[in-house]
């Protein structure tokens, strides 16, 4: 395969392979993985084999074109990407993944993190645009919120048929993401999506609330709103302060 190879497809379950751009299948071979600075589609799905999928630091920064990322139907990843060991020079920013603009994650029943250690200095999908999730059992949260704040050009979140989901954004840990400080001083205490248009929740047995930290959640354009079979739903965390939109469409069937 050639460095100027724009789509990539891993849908074998037979072989034990190496897969581009660091997705190490079997978790087994030394072999090292190639790069693409040009690739812009990965599609990886039908796996049934152990697989892993690692971004190591020098594979995630060759990865300057992505704009189409697809994982589906794989048994056995815990972590999408791993940003252990990443780290950029104090003082400087550093934008990793800045052209991925959709994510789609569906049937990954070990899933528990869609990004882990991020660092200070580290903005990553600051370009995403569409996010779908679904039939991911393990998930419990989706965002840090570091990270939720610096998806401002989100337009659409699908999270269906996830039943360990509880909230969107969780608590900021003290390690691994972004720092406390630097999340106080930059979101006062408010999560601002300026681009969302569609938020849809569907099947979420134990899903609560958008977030039960202390932030102000704000979608100012918001156009369409679907919460279908979220049982334990309580919390209606769409006040009316934090909607801008003209127009709104709500379907709902959870509790008050």
């Amino acid at each position: 395969m050639k460095p100027g190879l724009k789509l990539v497809e891993v849908v074998s379950n037979q072989a034990s392979i190496v897969a581009p751009v660091g997705i190490s299948v079997l978790q087994k071979s030394s072999r090292p993985s190639p790069k693409f600075p040009n690739l812009e589609e990965l599609d990886i799905g039908g796996l049934d084999i152990t697989i892993k999928i690692l971004y190591e630091a020098r594979q995630i920064r060759s990865l300057h074109k992505l704009r189409k990322l697809s994982v589906e139907h794989l048994n056995d990843v815990h972590i999408l990407f791993d940003f252990d060991g990443l780290t950029v020079t104090e003082g400087r920013v550093e934008s990793l993944l800045g052209q991925l603009k959709s994510l789609k994650m569906l049937n990954l029943p070990k899933l528990v993190h869609i990004t882990t250690k991020v660092r200070k200095g580290i903005y990553v999908f600051k370009n995403l645009t569409s996010l779908d999730v679904g039939k991911c059992g393990s998930l419990r949260y989706l965002f840090s919120p570091s990270m939720a704040n610096s998806l401002v050009a989100l337009e659409s979140l699908e999270v269906v048929d996830c039943e360990a989901i509880v909230e969107i954004v969780e608590e900021e840990e003290e390690e691994g993401t972004l720092e406390i400080e630097m999340v106080e001083e930059r979101m006062a205490n408010k999560i601002v999506f300026p681009n969302l248009y569609s938020l849809q929740f569907k099947n979420l047995e134990r899903f609560r609330t958008f977030t039960s930290q202390n932030y102000k959640i704000v979608f100012p354009s918001l156009e369409k709103l679907e919460i279908r079979h979220c049982p334990v739903m309580t919390k209606f965390w769409l006040q009316q302060k934090m909607i801008t939109a003209k127009e709104l469409s709500i379907s709902w069937d959870g509790k008050m």
